[in-house]
């Protein structure tokens, strides 16, 4: 097969996001079953993903021409002023008039590279993809409308023509189970299938039973308001005293301003050197194979990578039970805690901290739990999915 990824809805060179990896590994995958891939992304730059990406998957930045930006990235003026007014009294109407500004500038030059590269099949990573490829483009090669947000809180705010787009999509692809009524409700005719991200099995697996020094809870993700990460300082902060050989490790880019802000938490906290932001890193099985809890403190998930990597490492871990993306891949009790407040948070490490016969317990059932995600599998029924779309033009 032919296949076009269309990355088009964010910034994609050099970006370490949940989406950008999933691009670029699903990018990957097919390239290396022998597909011929493509992706098409907006950047205000040409360059490289953050992540690695196969030489023989071709990128264009449709915003380029020669090496020469033709488009802008910046909407007009008059379009900007016109989205933030309707902002003030509706974020959907907000959308629609960036998806329509967007849509005039970019659709001929979609057009123009889609006719070039001809695929049997688009994955498109976000709605406004969609939205750009079947509307402005013009596009009936069928695309697969992939779900990388969480649609009870998302999809509210979509609007009409983001709908109407997906709508004429060939079929739809969820991560996992809880999202399937939110997107039946918004797109009752429209083929549905449950595909979860790819978690290899970890070749370095956390050595739960082994004496240290200074025990680790790890926190993995982009630091944001989102994921949360005040919150596991401040139930750390509540038990520290009493376990002063357990220490934090938050690994994100702290160049933000949540990042500023957690920074100034930990110092309230008076816990710099035992609450501490390490920064980014490519090497992630290191961090869980040195851990021993893995905190999710997220308010808002779709698929939370990090959780399932380190549960495929072995790790007992402890998230909110109002987190779609997390709970529904914690099972409470058997492979992690899933917990209702900030104070059972602080609970629940408690309970992980003074067991270590309960973190081993819970680590290795998390593992079995996390195999249903294999690679094989998932890539397996990318292909089936894939096949199946672009035989029923």
């Amino acid at each position: 097969m032919n296949i076009l990824v269309a990355h088009l809805g964010t910034h994609y060179v050099r970006i370490g996001g949940g989406v950008e990896r999933a691009t670029c590994e699903f990018a990957n995958a097919m390239q290396k079953r022998g597909h011929q891939v493509s992706i098409l992304y907006i950047d205000t730059m040409e360059g490289e993903p953050y992540f690695q990406i196969s030489p023989q998957v071709k990128q264009y930045n449709i915003l380029f021409k020669n090496k020469k930006q033709i488009l802008p990235y910046k909407l007009p003026l008059v379009y900007r002023l016109k989205r933030e007014v309707a902002r003030l009294f509706s974020q959907r109407k907000a959308r629609e008039i960036n998806a329509l500004s967007r849509g005039k500038i970019y659709g001929s030059r979609l057009r123009e590279l889609i006719d070039v590269i001809n695929p049997d099949v688009i994955a498109s990573c976000s709605i406004i993809s969609t939205k750009y490829i079947i509307k402005d483009a013009g596009i009936i090669t069928p695309v697969v409308q992939m779900v990388h947000d969480d649609p009870p809180t998302q999809y509210p705010y979509l609007s009409s023509v983001e709908i109407n787009a997906v709508r004429h999509s060939a079929a739809i692809q969820v991560m996992l189970p809880y999202a399937l009524p939110t997107v039946k409700r918004y797109f009752p005719n429209n083929y549905i299938e449950v595909i979860g991200l790819p978690i290899k099995e970890s070749t370095h697996p956390a050595n739960l039973h082994e004496t240290k020094s200074h025990y680790v809870i790890s926190c993995v993700g982009t630091l944001c308001d989102r994921k949360n990460q005040k919150q596991l300082v401040q139930s750390f902060a509540e038990i520290a005293d009493k376990y002063p050989d357990w220490n934090v490790q938050i690994w994100g880019n702290n160049s933000n301003s949540y990042g500023r802000q957690l920074e100034r938490e930990i110092h309230g906290s008076g816990l710099e050197s035992r609450i501490m932001i390490k920064g980014s890193t490519k090497d992630v099985e290191s961090v869980y194979a040195s851990s021993d809890i893995f905190a999710v403190p997220s308010k808002l998930e779709s698929f939370s990578l990090s959780l399932a990597e380190a549960m495929a490492a072995g790790l007992p871990a402890i998230g909110f039970k109002n987190c779609n993306g997390v709970n529904s891949l914690i099972q409470n009790q058997k492979t992690g805690f899933l917990v209702d407040s900030p104070e059972d948070y602080s609970q629940a490490l408690e309970k992980l901290i003074n067991s270590v016969e309960l973190r081993e317990r819970m680590g290795k059932e998390g593992q079995k739990y996390i195999k249903r995600f294999n690679p094989d599998i998932i890539w397996n029924k990318w292909e089936q999915l894939l096949r199946k779309v672009s035989e029923h033009k």
